[in-house]
Order: C-alpha cells, then sequence, then structure tokens
C-alpha cells in the first residue's frame, strides 16, 4: 500500500460518513454507540462488523453502495 492508497482510503472513509451523516443520522448515530460499547480488547471479527452495520445501517449493503455514489455523484 502506497501513499495515494491511503489517501484514496481516507477520502472514501470521509464521503461515507458525510454520507451517512447526512441522510441516515439516527442510524448512522446508532451504529456509533454500538461500536463505542464494545470491548476494545476482544476480538472483532468481519463478519461482526458487517453484522453490525447491516443491523444498525441497512441490511442490504449492495442497495446502499448504490446509493452512496449517487448522492456524492449528486454533488458535483
Amino acid at each position: 500500500m502506497d501513499e495515494l492508497d491511503v489517501l484514496d482510503f481516507y477520502a472514501q472513509s470521509w464521503a461515507l460518513t458525510f454520507f451517512l451523516v447526512e441522510t441516515r443520522p439516527r442510524n448512522y448515530s446508532a451504529y456509533l454507540k454500538r461500536i463505542a460499547a464494545r470491548d476494545p480488547l476482544r476480538d472483532y471479527p468481519a463478519k461482526k462488523r458487517l453484522a453490525d452495520f447491516k443491523e444498525t445501517i441497512h441490511p442490504d449493503v449492495d442497495w446502499l453502495d448504490v446509493q452512496f455514489v449517487k448522492y456524492i455523484d449528486g454533488l458535483r
């Protein structure tokens, strides 16, 4: 991974956070509360992270991705 990859990942993370705050603030708040309540010293496997996201944000991640792209494209 090079520096440009890191910058791309940061930008995409920022954009997703912005999208969720603007379009699903209650869901995003619930998601942050859920992950903040976890014990930081315990394992948090990818399947559980995805399940937490789906349970609090939206169950269909593919659909949400389409909505995210449309939203970001609409900002231009």
